[in-house]
């Protein structure tokens, strides 16, 4: 049985050994039968934002980003992801700037 639940719900999305999970902000977890970059087109670009290969992130769910090596961007999120998600130097700029939207 499919279950529709509402973007404002939804924490992150994350890859994870070939599955994409969607997250929601209570930490359960559903398997969803789009790819990251399907759901990239999908989703409203002021609410999501594609932090790298494995997560797309809620606005919402961001704790906070910070500093770390090279320029790239250490991502602390509400529910935690299970691995560090890292933001490339390349995004980083776009990344800080969509916080700030």
């Amino acid at each position: 049985m499919e279950r529709v639940i509402p973007s404002e719900e939804v924490a992150y999305f994350l890859a994870e050994e070939g599955i994409v999970l969607l997250v929601n902000f209570e930490g359960k977890r559903f398997a969803v039968n789009n790819s990251l970059d399907q759901l990239e087109e999908q989703l409203d670009e002021h609410s999501f934002f594609r932090a790298n290969r494995q997560l797309i992130i809620n606005i919402k769910a961001v704790e906070k980003a910070e500093s770390y090596f090279k320029g790239r961007l250490l991502l602390r999120t509400k529910p935690e992801t299970p691995d560090d998600q890292i933001i490339s130097s390349n995004k980083a700029a776009a990344f800080r700037q969509w916080l700030e939207m």
